[in-house]
């Protein structure tokens, strides 16, 4: 049985923190840059989240369920999501490949249509740039490549899908953003049902751009 890792350990919670303040400051800079995205950058984020952060294995961080047998805590890892299990950790690599390639294909369209350092110049391209940030946020949920912090992974991909195109990065890294109605909008990633967290990242990037409003 593998070693069970469900939440961050309280001496190391100040660490998480700080750590999560220095990734969004690296996600903006990579985000401009408009390097293609791929499973290892979110590999890269999420070790970066717990550097120097005691875990049960350290090869957590970073780690992907189901990876090989030099990390054995890993094969065959199944873990638990909103009280159900989550996508078999055998199904996990399989699954990433085309979450990567469909990530790759969507930046290239938003790309040509949003110049380097601009923003959706319309609400089209705005609801566009939203619904790619809720497919890459809800696809990170569904497959649940990482023993633990995927919500967090995800909210990382939301965002840098927003820096990229101009926004600010409106997703709360920690703790979940108003979590209410953004739990309820995650839950539908099982169907693949990506509406509700566009209408959520709106609403907090509407919230951001037009306070008071």
């Amino acid at each position: 049985m593998s070693i069970p890792w469900r939440d961050d350990p309280a001496s190391g919670r100040e660490r998480v923190r700080e750590n999560l303040q220095q990734l969004v400051n690296d996600l903006a800079r990579v985000a401009r840059a408009r390097e293609r995205p791929t499973v290892e950058m979110a590999r890269t984020w999420h070790r970066a989240i717990y550097d120097g952060v005691e875990l049960p294995v350290s090869y957590y961080a970073g780690g992907i369920r189901d990876r090989d047998p030099p990390e054995p805590e890993l094969v065959d890892h199944e873990v638990m999501w909103a009280g159900v299990p989550a996508t078999p950790a055998s199904d996990v690599w399989s699954e990433l490949p085309e979450f990567e390639r469909a990530a790759q294909s969507a930046v290239e369209v938003l790309d040509a249509v949003v110049e380097p350092g601009g923003r959706p110049e319309d609400a089209a391209t705005l609801e566009s740039v939203l619904a790619l940030a809720a497919a890459l946020h809800n696809e990170w949920v569904r497959i649940h490549p990482h023993v633990n912090g995927n919500g967090r992974i995800a909210r990382c991909w939301a965002n840098w899908i927003m820096l990229r195109y101009g926004l600010p990065p409106v997703v709360r890294l920690r703790p979940r953003p108003d979590a209410a109605h953004y739990q309820r909008a995650a839950a539908l990633a099982r169907q693949r049902l990506h509406g509700p967290m566009q209408r959520y990242f709106l609403r907090l990037l509407r919230r951001e751009l037009e306070p008071g409003a």
